[in-house]
């Protein structure tokens, strides 16, 4: 009967409603777990998104998929070959002559296209987390309202943690990383401070975002009318969005990242442009509101960081390894070195000058990631990237509603890139998980809703046949 298929109807949806906020929670919490940045955390965290996103599908199975959805298609093909490559790398069992050379050392039966499978194996359930998480933010914010306030809870969260980084900075005491927390720059709950800086450059990037939104409800408004507009949302709550942009983009300078610091002015700049109402003049109090952040910043920024900016160090020696990581990769550019193999394939390759330290990572995921999967795998997971950074420059260009989210997460797209340049920010899976989930929501907003109306015409019109059914009575069935 219709009564019953309004309850399950009101049942599923507080099922996914359920499955989201556990998805949300887990990514956020992931931070605490030092980064997610050992294997029991990131196995644990792969683990509950696996749970979570297996019943999302489940329930989308008995719910119906959106009509848009397919439009993920081309870039599952390409996330999920490249993914696949990276586990075909650890099997045994393949043909000699595609060993890898490290093998030649260690009579085994075993022997893989990878230098280190096991770690291999950690790296595709990895990826494949993140997959699913991008996946159920696309979800997220098909229902705009709900996306909104995971919006809100990111932003809270970043700023609690900015606070948690700013006391333990003060203090000297981190109860999270405890005897980790070496050195004189702002980590917060992350082992390396680069990475810490990531993850604050999205949550300065979330928390503009939701102020904007607050702010800018009423784009046509009088300017009396939005002066008046400004100052009712400003103290009925946006003030807290503010107030966490602000102490993000000063735990970004204390972290004393360089890379950290350009990224958070690279998005603040791409975020300030793509949010301009397209033919029409920029909003003074956005204006306003960002010319106080980088005056803050800046500020901010006349101390130690300014001094790391001028100074010279060993960390330059990055470039140094790039040309060797650049031949590694021409000794094997189809089949690669193994996912996540970087350290055991590379050992042998560092310069004398650079020997004095253990090279973990190429401080560039680009050359890494080319390095460890080949070059067709590695090309196929950066076009999926480059198709979802094409789409939300376009969703900014086309969206007239809620372009927040295609702004913030394109904003997001071009800082990390920047930061993913010199450093190894992604490769901590609590800042890849957000991350992810910024731009799955971001993807789904970024479609024009002209071209959605089709399906919002026919979503309304059965709407209103159940509604007019419910009105009738309780034993009338809706037509097919």
């Amino acid at each position: 009967m219709l009564i019953a298929d309004g309850a399950k109807d009101a049942y599923l949806d507080r099922l996914a409603g359920f499955l989201t906020w556990l998805t949300v929670i887990i990514v956020l919490l992931s931070a605490l777990a030092v980064g997610a940045n050992r294997p029991v955390s990131w196995s644990l965290l792969s683990i509950f998104i696996m749970l979570s996103f297996s019943a999302y599908l489940l329930l989308d199975f008995f719910r119906g998929y959106p009509v848009g959805i397919g439009r993920l298609v081309p870039l599952i093909l390409l996330f999920v070959g490249a993914v696949t490559w990276g586990f075909v790398q650890t099997l045994p069992g393949l043909p000699e002559t595609a060993w890898h050379p490290i093998w030649d050392a260690v009579q085994s039966e075993r022997a893989t296209i990878s230098a280190d499978p096991i770690r291999g194996h950690h790296h595709v359930m990895r990826l494949l987390c993140y997959g699913m998480i991008f996946w159920m933010g696309v979800r997220i914010a098909s229902d705009p309202y709900r996306a909104h306030n995971v919006l809100k809870i990111i932003a809270i969260f970043s700023t609690g943690l900015a606070v948690f980084g700013l006391y333990a900075y003060m203090t000297g005491e981190n109860v999270i990383l405890d005897d980790l927390d070496r050195g004189n720059a702002l980590k917060a709950s992350f082992v390396n401070r680069n990475s810490y800086a990531t993850y604050a450059m999205i949550g300065f990037l979330v928390n503009i975002a939701c102020y904007l939104h607050f702010i800018n409800s009423d784009d046509y408004a009088s300017s009396i009318g939005r002066i008046r507009n400004f100052l009712e949302s400003f103290f009925s709550g946006s003030w807290i969005y503010a107030v966490g942009a602000l102490l993000c983009a000063s735990v970004i300078a204390l972290t004393l990242s360089r890379a950290g610091a350009g990224a958070a002015i690279i998005a603040l700049i791409t975020f300030s442009l793509a949010y301009r109402v397209k033919g029409r003049a920029s909003s003074p109090i956005m204006i306003l509101t960002l010319l106080a952040i980088v005056g803050f910043v800046a500020f901010t920024l006349s101390s130690d960081l300014t001094e790391r900016f001028l100074a010279t160090s060993d960390e330059n020696l990055r470039f140094e390894i790039y040309p060797f990581v650049i031949e590694g990769i021409l000794q094997r550019p189809l089949l690669g070195h193994g996912l996540g193999a970087f350290l055991d394939a590379f050992r042998a390759d560092v310069p004398l000058i650079a020997a004095s330290g253990e090279w973990d990572y190429a401080h560039n995921a680009f050359l890494e990631n080319v390095f460890e999967l080949g070059i067709p795998a590695a090309a196929a997971f950066y076009l999926a990237l480059l198709m979802i950074t094409w789409r939300l420059w376009r969703g900014t260009r086309e969206r007239k509603r809620d372009r927040e989210f295609s702004c913030l997460a394109f904003a997001a797209v071009l800082a990390v890139t920047f930061h993913s340049m010199f450093d190894f920010s992604l490769q901590m899976p609590a800042t890849a998980s957000l991350f992810a989930l910024i731009l799955g929501m971001g993807w789904s907003q970024s479609y024009s809703e002209r071209k959605s109306g089709k399906t919002a015409r026919r979503k309304i019109k059965v709407d209103a046949k159940r509604s007019a059914a419910m009105a009738s009575g309780p034993e009338i069935k809706l037509g097919s």
